[in-house]
């Protein structure tokens, strides 16, 4: 709804979205506010998975340098100590990691912040009441 100039903001957007979108030349820009909430994509495997040897080493390989470089190729932050983010910006959330700013939430918190994020943004921000 932003990028078709429907909304002046949004609050639940991706940083590396808004880079590669700045990377095209469009009218977008980012900040990283005092508490950066983060989800985690955990790595999962099938329990009776008919080759489990061959996840486990395709899990092998995402940890991996190279692994974390395809990645960050997309441009994710990932948490390899040697691989840069594609996006310069990115590196200010990169070095954000492991400090008391990011907050990780569970599948669970997620959910009820995102729907505690949408009321204020409904009410206060764009004055509406909250469905």
């Amino acid at each position: 709804m932003m990028m078709a100039g429907e909304a002046p903001l949004a609050v639940t957007t991706y940083a590396y979205n808004n880079e590669g979108l700045r990377a095209q030349n469009a009218p977008v820009d980012w900040i990283a506010e005092d508490l950066i909430p983060v989800l985690l994509y955990p790595l999962t495997m099938a329990r009776n998975a008919p080759h489990p040897y061959a996840a486990a080493l395709f899990y092998d390989f995402l940890l991996s340098e190279e692994g974390q470089r395809l990645i960050a190729k997309e441009g994710r932050v990932v948490g390899h100590p040697k691989v840069e983010p594609i996006y310069p910006r990115m590196k200010e959330l990169q070095n954000l990691l492991g400090t008391p700013r990011v907050q990780l939430n569970t599948l669970e918190q997620n959910y009820k912040l995102l729907k505690d994020g949408i009321q204020i943004l409904d009410e206060v921000v764009l004055k509406r009441k909250s469905s």
